[in-house]
């Protein structure tokens, strides 16, 4: 790295030039400039009434910018337990944040003093520093591109005593390489697929999660060998809705949360959910009731995921399950397509790794067509999981999980694996990425009864979802 210590400072100030105390102002603040704090700083201020300083919090804005009440904010004070509400125009003599009340008796030492003894010493400290913490390490220079440094010097009183201190900075603005500022998550699909390796491998978990942005209301548990999952504290926080609540707007905020519900923990009420949501000009009488019957069945029908020990991952399958209903959606034109997806093991026992239940992408002509796109929708999202999957536990080269499907539609299956032209020519390409798929012998296609579809709820209004709760608590399958 380049040092450039020979830089003239801007900031050439005099010790003695420091702001010795609070009562000497770092900045003036105007009123008509309407410079007031922002929600979220940590301030000081006083009132015009006295010059006594109180520290605070900005917690929310107590009028429209535009209007006569623009400066008026709510504050938190250090000392008090209730909020305030005060008018920085017209009640308030000075205030500044809190960075500024730390700094005020800080001042840069000018480059004119650098070789001040005092100085030596502080810069001695700062490189003790970077080299204790393993902050660098040193390379042969062939030409690379570098980045320059510099020394900030600052000398603040502390005790009656000043104190001078050094810091190495690099300037970070001659970087070229652009810094990502995204935040990506875990799918829902690796955090499962975890969950079922955790269990096999029987590792302890233990989760995480900042201010909890991703694991909103789930509740992991280890038991024995098995982990469970729920969301009873979340789901037990919903209530009943009335009129007015609708009248409000509340509707979509309801919605949203039996949503996040559904995705993660109750399949089952993930039809339900579709249902509401795609459902159009529906009076508020109608609104209510259907809300307040989802959310009956979401309090009164709780239950917990098991992800059970699969004792090896050898051999493994991942099993599907899909099924469609042709224009049965709120606008008797649109079809429901859902499926459910479970890891399987040796020893016969599954691990639920994702499921759905969604508008399917187009219009169809009939049932079959609804079927074939759904089984496509749930071979896209298997083919995702195996390849995370794959990943995770390392398969040897030209290994393959396989993927077994299941299919109520008896016309589904003659027709992927029959050479027989259907009428319908969009759909001919659906099937032949099936059929492909088939003959590569990746998948196999098998038609079962509907006794045996444990997905049937999750494309029918009223359809029996026990059997789909009986395989998700139990671990064992249908």
């Amino acid at each position: 790295m380049q040092n450039d210590d020979n830089e003239q400072v801007d900031q050439n100030i005099a010790p003695g030039a420091a702001f010795d105390n609070l009562e000497q102002p770092v900045g003036t603040k105007e009123n008509k400039t309407k410079d007031i704090p922002h929600v979220g700083d940590n301030i000081v201020y006083k009132m015009k009434e006295n010059d006594t300083w109180v520290k605070a919090k900005v917690v929310s804005k107590g009028g429209k910018s535009t209007g006569k009440n623009w400066a008026y904010l709510n504050l938190q004070d250090e000392n008090e337990d209730a909020q305030v509400g005060i008018d920085f125009a017209k009640d308030v003599q000075e205030w500044r944040t809190a960075q500024d009340v730390d700094e005020v008796n800080a001042v840069v030492v000018p480059q004119s003093r650098h070789n001040e003894n005092q100085v030596k010493h502080a810069k001695q400290l700062e490189m003790d520093n970077w080299k204790s913490f393993n902050v660098y390490d040193e390379i042969l220079y062939s030409g690379q591109k570098l980045m320059s440094t510099r020394w900030v010097i600052t000398e603040k009183e502390m005790n009656g005593e000043r104190k001078v201190k050094a810091r190495l900075v690099v300037r970070g603005f001659e970087e070229e390489n652009e810094v990502k500022s995204d935040s990506p998550t875990v799918h829902k699909e690796s955090v499962r697929l975890f969950l079922a390796i955790a269990s096999t491998s029987e590792f302890n978990i233990h989760s995480i999660d900042i201010k909890a942005a991703f694991l909103q209301g789930l509740n992991i548990q280890h038991e024995g060998n098995d982990i469970y999952l729920q969301q009873h504290d979340y789901t037990d926080e919903l209530k009943q809705v009335d009129r007015a609540d609708i009248k409000n707007g509340i509707y979509p905020e309801i919605v949203g949360q039996l949503h996040w519900i559904a995705t993660q923990s109750r399949p089952d009420l993930f039809f339900d959910v579709l249902d509401l949501s795609t459902s159009i000009q529906l009076s508020e009488a109608k609104t209510q009731s259907k809300l307040n019957k989802i959310i009956r069945k979401a309090k009164n029908n709780s239950y917990r995921i098991k992800y059970p020990n699969l004792e090896s991952l050898k051999n493994i399958e991942l099993i599907l399950y899909t099924d469609a209903s042709y224009a049965n959606l709120s606008d008797h034109v649109s079809s429901a397509g859902g499926y459910v997806i479970f890891l399987l093991g040796q020893n016969g026992k599954n691990c639920p790794i994702s499921w759905s239940s969604k508008k399917i992408r187009r219009v169809v002509k009939s049932t079959l067509a609804a079927e074939a796109l759904s089984l496509v929708e749930g071979l896209d999202a298997c083919y995702f999981v195996r390849s995370i999957l794959q990943e995770m536990i390392k398969l040897n080269a030209g290994e393959s999980i396989p993927i077994k499907c299941f299919t109520d539609n008896k016309s589904l299956c003659q027709n992927i694996y029959s050479t027989k032209l259907i009428s319908e020519k969009w759909l001919c390409l659906d099937l032949a990425s099936i059929k492909e798929s088939v003959s590569l012998g990746d998948i196999t296609v098998t038609w079962i009864k509907t006794s045996s579809q444990i997905s049937d709820c999750l494309t029918k209004a009223g359809a029996d979802f026990h059997p789909l709760i009986k395989v998700l608590c139990t671990g064992k399958g249908p």
